[in-house]
């Protein structure tokens, strides 16, 4: 089956004031979890919807997914097409953790919300 993702959150601005507003409220449950040190302590795709360690998973966005499978080396529209169950979160382990990834995992970091649970 496809990837699970999730619809981005969009925001639409009147001014620059109510931007400056949205972006502090959102900085206080936004953080950056290097790849990496994710994937040392266990975390893995699963279920073609997350990655985590089987109790804290995390969700993907259709940004976030997008931008991850770009940085690792793979295809977001192959992986979304893909009938398998589980294929894409193999896939995506193989990657992950074989060291083919395009981008070294010490420069990676996700960007996650902490009120959504997604990968942003």
């Amino acid at each position: 089956m496809a990837f699970i993702v999730q619809d981005a959150h969009q925001e639409r601005f009147e001014n620059l004031d109510a931007v400056i507003d949205f972006a502090g409220e959102e900085q206080k449950h936004i953080y950056r979890l290097p790849l990496r040190s994710f994937l040392e302590r266990g975390a893995r795709f699963q279920d073609d919807a997350t990655l985590g360690d089987g109790a804290h998973g995390l969700g993907f966005n259709e940004y976030g997914f997008d931008a991850l499978c770009r940085l690792v080396g793979t295809n977001p529209y192959f992986l979304q097409r893909l009938s398998e169950p589980g294929l894409a979160s193999a896939i995506l382990n193989d990657v992950l953790l074989s060291g083919n990834a395009i981008k070294p995992l010490d420069t990676l970091e996700l960007i996650c919300d902490e009120a959504s649970n997604q990968v942003a």
